[in-house]
């Protein structure tokens, strides 16, 4: 059952990059619902923060916020610097959402501190795209370039196709939005 369960955290986790808010609330609710019966903790920190992103995807923000804020409440309990920086992110882009961008740059600034510090440098490079995003709605061209020019090179590094076509989209002005997957 554990196994079924880590399993499962991953199929959300994947739902929620191809963007299906749906079966990535289902499947990674239902992972922390398993994952907490077991007495399992050490992923409910992460699980949290990925619920939360899905949680905003799908336009619930209270839910989004609750999700983020108990990832990272687990993630201070437990010293983990990266699931700190997945809960930061979630709340930067969750005060974004609601157009306080002010929060919004904090929340993600502490994120890609956190991220590499902990030397998470794919993660640090999807918030490099989730900052350029926020640059580009204050209409900061050359901050927003900087970040993709940033992401684009971790990308490159990690061979990271995926995001590295999306930071490039970004980049050549097509709206592409970092939570979600490039058709």
């Amino acid at each position: 059952p554990l196994s079924g369960s880590l399993a499962r955290c991953i199929l959300g986790f994947a739902y929620r990059e191809k963007g299906d808010s749906a079966l990535a609330i289902e499947h990674i609710g239902r992972a922390i619902e398993e994952q907490t019966a077991f007495g399992y903790r050490r992923n409910t920190g992460m699980l949290e923060a990925w619920l939360g992103e899905a949680h905003l995807a799908a336009g619930r923000l209270e839910e989004a916020t609750r999700h983020a804020r108990t990832a990272l409440e687990a993630g201070e309990r437990m010293g983990t610097r990266v699931i700190q920086a997945v809960a930061r992110r979630a709340l930067g882009r969750i005060a974004a959402a609601v157009g306080d961008l002010v929060q919004a740059e904090a929340e993600l600034g502490e994120a890609l501190a956190r991220f590499d510090a902990a030397g998470a440098r794919f993660e640090a490079g999807v918030t490099h795209l989730a900052l350029a995003e926020l640059a580009h709605r204050r209409g900061d061209r050359g901050p927003a370039e900087a970040r993709l020019d940033a992401a684009i090179v971790l990308f490159t590094l990690l061979d990271a196709p995926v995001y590295l076509e999306r930071a490039r989209l970004l980049k050549s002005g097509a709206s592409v939005s970092s939570g979600r997957q490039v058709e």
